[in-house]
């Protein structure tokens, strides 16, 4: 249930409960963009087969002793060991397509990561599996070109155009040039003179335009066309052979492996031996440019200067800037199809450069603008990025273009090795312009950028209109009044940056339809993040902020005239202030720790209006933003890096990059975090001049001082090791102090020492303490260049501690050096539930939580302790994983108890109630959503369909969880309802946490005030995209349960805090449990906020019966009879008793005192007690019964004979 506000501070409602949120209305669940669940796959299936064994490249290292300059040729066990791989390989591929003769290989592999890659059908691989020399067969992950975020049916959150679809298409840029000068790579070419000679740059991409003059090629056009046409190898002459060294095309032009479009579906590769960038691809070349093009002239000839001897002015006045390593070489790996799309091939790729380092050829860098959002850092493709780093190779990568949403940042960019690149913007653009005519007193041109799909010739000009208030935006036709008045026109049209009211397309389309001849977009901003994309027949342009501002009145009058012209493509270079060295919006958050405490990214660097070289141009420049384009400059660096320190290995680099990228770029008016800009903006010429490096050692080749996500109990601290390695002749000296970022109440670090030396050549240690002496004090805290509320809605965040170390040198002439540091603490209970005992015919009983809690702070930044418990539904066995898949990952979908509840008990209505879902998994699911699904299949008429799916799901407008459900007969969006329940901005544990609760309305499952038959069978299945099962079995299924039946009208079982009714209730005292009469449910309790391998009980419950006590009936009472004389017998009468078959003992009593050996039922008198008075105590047994006792009245004095 989701609130439409923010919660107001103050203290969140816990006394008897927690505050539950009002429901959402179907208008607001469709505005949040949900993600749907993982769907079946359908066709054949792509997988990597692993066979057994080591890779040869492991192989290799280990006969060459580690040096990788010993020999320029494979060792002889190298060699020995891909013969026996490939005889492996050839067989399993052979037993593959004999048992599917449709079967397709994509590619083999021997020196990462043994095995061979094919699509086939799952049955085929189910037998394949068997094999004796197959390890595992795991289903392969698509990566995508790291485009910026891309939504259809919508505005993006990013403001990026949802109709940009070319890869990379999204802004109009400034040259490499501006870049060049603003991460200070001309002064690292003009100080040090490292250029990137000797160093080699591996691109993973869309393939190389080899014949671009940015690369030293021929320059035209038709040497491009040429060169596109032959599948064989580049031709001689095609070519700079100085620049391009070689590569291969391993998908071919049509392929994607995207199964969503089946216009462009294409699984099966086409290899060649031709890498060149064919037309739609453009993003490699683009690349490839930005890290070690030659730069164009003015007159877009190759540079083939001095690049030592370049200025400032220089550098600007060419036509494109040179990449960040100029004279570094380049292999193109092209795994794209030309469209760009998916790919499965970056296996292929990675395991090429594998074979190409046992074979002497030299490739220092590695550079994947690619990736998947919210990909796990144990993605088994990962293993082949950490082989090659582990052999000398860098991998760079991008972090992603998907906005803040928590963990979005994904793989392959989240690998422990990889150095991953945010982007941030110079503030300078290159702008397109628009000539205005008229009116007189606005003649010229102002800045804007044109429409990209645009194919018709220009110039194209006209009068410009203001169509009616009922479509300022043209996201609608327009009606017949507008339609006339737009005929012949250019249309101008609202375009809100920040919220788009709809794509681009659809715009022009509408425009187009009622014959106008261009199109206005009346911007917000005066600096394009990202493009726009138009249609093919109607030019348009985006204006700046300033031109709307200017232009409005005259457009409104009527009295406007503009010109759209090729010569004003590009035509103005321009500085906005504002931007200058600002984050781009677009950059996606990265992880938080979650897996071996590994944090993304590592760096920022410039990927904002980036011209780089054009594929198919011949000599031609393109302007692109995003990450992608982030990611090269910075592997150019790391190039530089390279050459100017040739013994360091992978890490050293890595190291060096982050230790020196001691400048931030802004988010908003703060510093930008950790998790957006990684340790700060790239600078070359202190990364190439850096003598010393420094690494948290335990956190290994990540760098950064990680303590990851920190569960405290008690008094907790923790250390890092930092150690800073010195590779000069000459000792350096460094005052050492702490910076925070975002501080966490209760949360304090320190270091042992406010200055450190490190002898020449040599190590020296700080230590870095992370206290929280007292958790109590502990708070959430937002990152405060997170929005708090967005759409309305509180959003989920990880509470995170950042900083940095810094290291300044006492002697002004070294680098100074920072290392970020990174912890998300949060306390964790340790409350258990005792069994539930019911006395008699009672219908309530205490459940009793015992054991440490807690409740400190108010409001959204409060921590309580809390519970949900449930009818247990089942228990499910623990699951097991082949060797090399996602494990963390698959064990937050294996799941182990699961169980219902509801809180309709004493509801008028009960169909207004909400039935909520409490599910246990075998280990911590980092972000709930992002790459596994917990799924509750419900089916409410019983018939064994199930009609109705709940599941977790992330949305694309509001950074939280949804348990959304929906209408398997449909396929519609029925109900959302925040993932674990709660207030709105209610800290429920969502992340990193093995339990999870998903409420859903009664009413969304149809049910009514009058329903009748309310009990529905359940059972719950999880999904990842990690699923080995899907290489077998045909779909993402991990686990799946036995069938539960649960009556939400009727429950066995429902519980209660105080006037709370549930499904959250605070951890801490007792909570009611309910019944109607006995039965024999259990209980499933899950502590959220417990330890996650504490967090969950199942708890008998049972009922004690009360043994009644014998008691004499009402109105009988014992007595005695006889006359009280000595010598006389006196007779104990029992009288009436409340059981059959009473058996009595007696005990005589005089005065009260028992009498000895007087235990008949008839006692005679004697002397001794002549005076004194006679009683007698009557003890009734009986079968079922406690026993009773009953003493009658004493008789009178007894009297002599």
């Amino acid at each position: 249930m989701v609130a439409a506000a923010a919660i107001a501070c103050g203290g969140l409602a816990l006394t008897g409960g927690v505050a539950q949120a009002a429901p959402l209305g179907s208008a607001e669940v469709a505005a949040l963009k949900l993600t749907a669940p993982i769907k079946k796959a359908s066709g054949p299936i792509a997988a990597f087969i692993r066979t057994t064994g080591d890779g040869a490249l492991a192989v290799d290292a280990a006969a060459k002793g580690g040096d990788l300059a010993r020999s320029t040729v494979q060792s002889a066990a190298a060699k020995q060991r891909v013969t026996a791989i490939e005889k492996t390989t050839d067989a399993v591929t052979a037993a593959v397509k004999s048992k599917d003769g449709s079967a397709d290989e994509l590619y083999s592999t021997a020196y990462t990561v043994p095995g061979v890659a094919v699509v086939a059908d799952a049955s085929t691989l189910r037998e394949i599996a068997k094999r004796s020399d197959v390890q595992s067969i795991l289903p392969l992950t698509s990566k995508q070109v790291s485009d910026p975020t891309e939504v259809t049916d919508g505005a993006a959150p990013s403001g990026v155009d949802p109709d940009m679809v070319k890869p990379g298409a999204d802004g109009v840029s400034p040259k490499n040039a501006a870049s060049d000068i603003y991460t200070r790579s001309l002064d690292a070419w003009q100080q040090t003179g490292k250029t990137g000679k000797g160093v080699n740059i591996a691109v993973i991409d869309t393939g190389l335009d080899y014949t671009q003059a940015d690369f030293g090629g021929p320059g035209t056009v038709a040497a491009y066309d040429a060169a596109l046409a032959n599948t064989a190898a580049p031709t001689k002459g095609s070519y700079d052979d100085a620049k391009f060294l070689g590569g291969y095309d391993f998908a071919g032009p049509t392929y994607n492996a995207d199964d969503t479009d089946p216009a462009t579906y294409d699984p099966t590769p086409a290899p060649d031996d031709n890498p060149i960038d064919g037309r739609g691809g453009e993003h490699g070349t683009h690349v490839s440019g930005t890290a070690a093009g030659y730069g164009l002239n003015a007159d877009r000839t190759t540079f083939d200067g001095d690049y030592t001897k370049l200025t400032n002015q220089k550098i600007q006045d060419m036509y494109v800037g040179p990449g960040t390593a100029p004279e570094a070489g380049l292999y193109a790996l092209k795994v794209f199809g030309d469209a760009g799309g998916s790919t499965n091939l970056t296996g292929a790729a990675l395991d090429w450069v594998g074979q190409a380092l046992t074979e002497g050829k030299d490739i220092n860098v590695i550079n994947l603008s690619l990736g998947s959002d919210y990909g796990a850092p144990d993605d088994p493709d990962n293993a082949k990025i950490d082989a090659l780093t582990a052999r000398g190779v860098l991998p760079v990568i991008a972090n992603g273009n998907a906005d803040d949403f928590t963990d979005i940042g994904g793989s392959p960019g989240n690998a422990e090795g990889a150095l991953t690149v945010a982007a941030a913007a110079t503030g300078q653009s290159l702008f397109d312009a628009v000539a205005v005519t008229a009116p007189s007193d606005k003649t010229g041109n102002v800045r804007a950028q044109y429409s990209q799909n645009y194919q018709g010739t220009l110039p194209v000009e006209g009068d410009v209109v203001v169509p009616s208030a009922a479509d300022p935006d043209g996201c609608t036709a327009f009606g017949a009044d507008d339609a006339a008045a737009i005929a012949g026109k250019v249309v101008w049209l609202k375009w809100t940056d920040a919220a788009l009211e709809c794509g681009s397309g659809v715009r022009f389309t509408n425009v187009a339809a009622a014959g106008g001849v261009g199109v206005l977009l009346a911007g917000t901003v005066n600096s394009f993040d990202s493009g726009i994309a138009g249609n093919t027949t109607v030019p348009g342009a985006e204006l700046t902020l300033d031109a709307v501002t200017s232009l409005q009145a005259a457009a409104t009058a009527g009295t406007l005239h503009v010109q759209f012209r090729d010569d004003l493509k590009g035509s103005e270079l321009a500085i906005d202030a504002d931007s200058v060295n600002t984050l781009a919006s677009f950059t996606s958050r990265g992880v938080h720790g979650s897996f071996d405490q590994i944090v993304k990214p590592d760096i920022a660097a410039p990927g904002v209006n980036v011209i780089s070289a054009a594929s198919g141009t011949g000599n031609g420049r393109l302007s692109l933003s995003g990450t992608s384009m982030a990611t090269p400059h910075t592997a150019g660096i790391a190039a530089l890096t390279f050459e100017s320190h040739p013994t360091w290995s992978a890490p050293d680099v890595k190291a060096a990059l982050m230790n020196t990228a001691t400048h931030d770029v802004q988010d908003g008016d703060q510093d930008a975090n950790l998790l957006r800009q990684g340790t700060g903006r790239v600078d070359a010429l202190q990364a190439v001049t850096a003598g010393t490096t420094v690494r948290s050692v335990q956190n290994d080749q990540l760098v950064t001082a990680s303590f990851g996500v920190v569960g405290v109990q008690s008094a907790t601290t923790q250390t890092r090791t930092l150690q800073i390695k010195n590779t000069d002749g000459r000792p350096h000296t460094y005052d050492v102090a702490y910076e925070a970022r975002v501080a966490q109440p209760g949360v304090t670090f320190t270091v042992n020492t406010k200055r450190v030396t490190v002898v020449p050549h040599g190590t020296a240690t700080v230590t870095l303490t992370m206290a929280i002496p007292d958790p109590t004090l502990l708070r959430k805290v937002i990152d405060p260049t997170q929005e708090a509320v967005q759409s309305g809605y509180d959003r989920e965040f990880v509470a995170a501690a950042t900083g940095l170390v810094t290291f300044t040198p006492t002697d002004k002439k070294y680098n100074p050096l920072r290392l970020a540091t990174f912890a998300a603490p949060k306390p964790v209970s340790a409350v258990q539930g005792s069994d539930v005992v019911f006395k008699d015919q009672d219908t309530t009983a205490p459940l009793t939580l015992t054991g440490k809690t807690f409740a400190q702070g108010t409001g959204t930044t409060g921590y309580t302790a809390l519970a949900a418990p449930f009818v247990l539904g089942g228990t499910d066995p623990a699951e097991s994983f082949p060797e090399g898949s996602a494990k963390q990952s698959l064990e937050a979908a294996d799941v182990r108890t699961f169980g219902a509840s509801t809180d309709t008990t004493g509801l008028m209505d009960k169909s207004t109630g909400v039935v909520s879902f409490g599910v246990q998994t075998n280990g911590p699911d980092a972000n709930p959503g992002a790459v596994t699904n917990v799924e509750v299949l419900i089916d409410t008429d019983r018939d064994g369909t199930p009609d109705f799916l709940t599941y977790d799901s992330k949305s694309a407008v509001v950074d939280a969880t949804f348990a959304t459900t929906i209408d398997l007969a449909t396929g519609e969006t029925v109900d959302a309802e925040p993932l674990n329940g709660g207030a709105p901005g209610q800290d429920v544990n969502t992340f990193d946490s093995s339990v999870k609760v998903l409420p859903v309305a009664l009413s969304a499952l149809g049910y009514s005030a009058d329903s009748a038959d309310t009990a529905f069978d359940y059972s719950v299945q999880t999904e990842s995209q990690y699923a080995p099962s899907l290489a077998t079995s045909g779909d993402y299924v991990v686990d799946t349960t036995n069938t539960a039946t649960f009556d939400p009208y009727a429950p066995a079982l429902w519980f209660t805090q105080g006037t709370a009714a549930g499904p959250l209730f605070a951890d801490s005292g007792a909570i009611t449990v309910n019944r109607a009469a006995a039965s024999d449910a259990r209980v499933l309790l899950l502590h959220l906020h417990n330890a996650t391998d504490n967090q969950a009980q199942v708890l008998a419950t049972s009922t004690t019966v009360t043994t009644p006590t014998l008691t004499l009936k009402k109105g009988s009472e014992p007595f005695i009879s006889g006359t009280p004389r000595v010598g006389h017998r006196l007779t104990a009468h029992e009288g009436r008793w409340n059981a059959k078959k009473v058996q009595y003992s007696y005990q005589w009593l005089r005065d009260g005192a028992p009498i000895a050996t007087a235990t008949g039922a008839r006692y005679e008198l004697v002397k001794a007690d002549q005076g004194h008075r006679i009683s007698v105590t009557i003890t009734a047994t009986a079968k079922g019964y406690l026993p009773g006792t009953a003493t009658t009245d004493r008789t009178r004095p007894v009297t002599r004979r």
